[in-house]
């Protein structure tokens, strides 16, 4: 859990504007008879999902299962398994912290 961010309500109406935007174009688009309103509605679609996400989790901290709860180890010799770039889940911050599994196997078990 954490405090809900300041900058919260400021970031939800910015979102809804852009949804705003968007479905007045997929309007002008219908209107147009164009091609490009199944890939409008789509993005459109994915904003939505993507604001619901972000109210959903405005007091998750989502990255603290990252360092708490998942052991390191586990995580790089899957992200050399499977030929993931490093840098995707961890932030500069937590490489220079687990330094010491970096050297792992990818065929690590825990």
């Amino acid at each position: 859990q954490r405090a809900t961010p300041a900058s919260h309500a400021n970031a939800i109406a910015k979102m809804d504007e852009k949804i705003e935007t968007l479905k007045a174009e997929l309007k002008e688009l219908k209107k147009a008879g164009s091609g490009k309103v199944e890939a409008m509605t789509k993005r459109i679609s994915k904003m939505e999902a993507d604001r619901r996400n972000k109210d959903e989790t405005k007091n998750v901290s989502l990255g603290t299962s990252k360092i708490n709860y998942n052991d390191p180890r586990v995580t790089v010799a899957w992200c050399k398994r499977f030929e993931v770039p490093i840098h995707r889940p961890f932030p500069k911050t937590l490489l220079a912290k687990f330094t010491w599994a970096m050297s792992v196997e990818p065929d690590y078990e825990f």
